[in-house]
C-alpha cells in the first residue's frame, strides 16, 4: 500500500510548489539492505524506515544515478516482516510539457484561472512522489490532498472526508484498487460541475468552464446508459464508486481510472 499526502498546494505564496509526504508499506522476498525508488526533480527532505512501529536506522541515502534514490538500511530487511518507508519532499508544479504535475488554464467568466492536474504516463509518477515507477509494480493508493480553501481536490477514488481550517481544505479519499503508478491521477481546481447517478449508485460528474456547463447535458444523459450497457455486455460491474470528466483546454486526452481529462474546443 502506498499513501501519498500532498500538502501546501498553492498558486501564489509557494510559487507553484508542492510539499509532499509519502508512506510506502511493503515486504521483501529475500534479505536485503537496499530499497531503490524512482525520483525525478524531487527535493527529498526527510527519509525514515520502520519495522512495524519500531524505527530502523538508515546507513546511507544515495542519488548517484539519474532518477534513482537508494536507501540503505543499517540492518537487514527480512521476509515475513512488514516495513514502512516515509519520505518528505518538495517539487515544482508548473511543468510546461503537461507531464507529471502541471497547471492548465481555463476561463471563469472574465477571469483566467488555473487548475493543477497530473499526467503520469508512461513514467512520470516519479516526478510527483517517490515510488517504484514501473508498470509491473502495483500497489493500492490512498491520498490526502491539502489545498487552498475555495478549491476542490479530485483523485481516482471518491472522497471520504472534507474539512477546512486556516484557509486550507483537507480532502481524503478511498483506497484505490491495485494499480500501476501511471494510473494515479489528481486534480485541484474550481471548475463547476454537473452530476448524475447510475442505477447502481455510481456518481457521474462532468466538470467544465461555467459558460460551457450546459453543453454537457448530452454526455450527462448518455454516460450512465453506456456504463450500464458495458457492465451488462462484459458481465463486469464498474469497480469504483464514481467517474469524473474534466473538460480541458490542454491539447491532450488523459484517461485514468475514475478520472478523465478531455479536450474541449
Amino acid at each position: 500500500m502506498m499513501e501519498a499526502i500532498f500538502s501546501g498546494i498553492s498558486y501564489g505564496a509557494y510559487d507553484f510548489t508542492l510539499d509532499g509526504f509519502t508512506r510506502m508499506e511493503f515486504t521483501v522476498r529475500q534479505a536485503t539492505r537496499r530499497i531503490q525508488l524512482n525520483v525525478k526533480h524531487l527535493n527529498i527532505t526527510g527519509v525514515r524506515l520502520f519495522n512495524g512501529s519500531e524505527e530502523m536506522p538508515i546507513d546511507e541515502i544515495s542519488e548517484d544515478f539519474p532518477q534513482l534514490l537508494d536507501v540503505y538500511s543499517a540492518t537487514d530487511l527480512l521476509p515475513d516482516y512488514f516495513y514502512s518507508l516515509t519520505l518528505e519532499f518538495r517539487s515544482k508544479i508548473n511543468n510546461p510539457k503537461y507531464a507529471g504535475i502541471f497547471t492548465a488554464p481555463y476561463r471563469h467568466g472574465v477571469e483566467n484561472r488555473f487548475k493543477t492536474a497530473t499526467h503520469l504516463q508512461p513514467q512520470e509518477a516519479r516526478s510527483l512522489f517517490p515510488c517504484i515507477d514501473s508498470p509491473e509494480a502495483k500497489a493500492r493508493f490512498e491520498a490526502t490532498v491539502i489545498h487552498p480553501e475555495g478549491t476542490y481536490a479530485l483523485f481516482n477514488m471518491r472522497e471520504t472526508n472534507i474539512s477546512t481550517r486556516g484557509g486550507w481544505t483537507t480532502t481524503t479519499f478511498l483506497r484505490s484498487p491495485v494499480m500501476s503508478t501511471y494510473l494515479f491521477s489528481m486534480v485541484v481546481g474550481t471548475m463547476p460541475y454537473r452530476e448524475t447517478y447510475t442505477e447502481r449508485g455510481v456518481r457521474i460528474r462532468i466538470y467544465a468552464e461555467a459558460e460551457k456547463l450546459n453543453d454537457t447535458s448530452l454526455a450527462l444523459a448518455l454516460v450512465p446508459r453506456l456504463l450500464a450497457y458495458f457492465e451488462d455486455y462484459f458481465q463486469l460491474p464498474y469497480p469504483l464508486e464514481k467517474l469524473a470528466w474534466i473538460l480541458n483546454r490542454v491539447e491532450e486526452i488523459i484517461e485514468f481510472l475514475g478520472l478523465w481529462l478531455e479536450v474541449v474546443l
